[in-house]
């Protein structure tokens, strides 16, 4: 598989987890960088372009992965997002379908 060296963000707040993901991404040639919490994150998007980012669902602090893909959409369009999580259900795929959907703009 060629990459190109996409950069993809992973955030998750399991340091294991990000280590692992990060890992076999890189091993595949993607370009990784983390962030532990959704204010990480949007720091790490200010600062470089991400083509896709894998968001966990659950995140300590005050930014969820439900907001945090909410913000993404709304201020970086051309990324790419992924919602990884062990306590989704129905609801919670619909509610982050419709907030990949929302147009919105926060500065």
């Amino acid at each position: 598989m060629k990459t190109d060296g996409t950069k993809i963000l992973v955030v998750d707040d399991e340091v294991g987890y990000r280590k692992v993901l990060s890992n076999a991404l890189t091993e595949r040639g993607f370009v990784v960088r983390t962030a532990a919490t959704g204010e990480e994150a949007l720091a790490e998007l200010k600062k470089h372009e991400f083509p896709i980012a894998l968001l966990d669902m659950k995140l300590p602090g005050g930014i969820d992965g439900l907001e945090l893909l909410q913000r993404i959409k709304g201020m970086y369009n051309n990324t790419s997002v992924l919602i990884m999580t062990a306590y989704g259900g129905i609801e919670t795929a619909v509610e982050a379908m419709r907030r990949s959907h929302r147009s919105i703009s926060i500065r």
